[in-house]
């Protein structure tokens, strides 16, 4: 489904493209990429944890600035991701960590 400025509307689901989708489109680029490893966030079941004191603040100020996501408070958002990440970071003995599960292919 389209809008009326013809790109695509927000209930179409989102496909790769043919191209994307198919090493016969690009046989010169070589082997196809495959990934060895998946990080999955907001896991009950962590086994991997990323320090991310130095880029916290950072983090914080990219969520703000998504006022018509994160409500009429932005201050309780700062609060919140800095919570959420020092809860992490205490488990593994940084200021304030990302958990994930990774998951590896082969």
């Amino acid at each position: 489904m389209t809008s009326p400025s013809g790109r695509p509307s927000r209930s179409t689901p989102a496909r790769p493209s043919t191209a994307a989708a198919s090493p016969l489109y690009f046989p010169s680029a070589g082997e196809p990429h495959h990934v060895s490893t998946m990080l999955l966030s907001g896991t009950l079941s962590p086994d991997t944890w990323v320090d991310v004191s130095g880029s916290v603040e950072a983090k914080v100020a990219s969520i703000r600035c998504h006022e018509s996501r994160v409500g009429s408070d932005p201050d309780l958002v700062g609060e919140l991701v800095r919570a959420r990440t020092a809860e992490a970071g205490a488990a593994v003995g940084v200021a304030h960590a990302e958990s994930f599960r990774r998951l590896r292919f082969r």
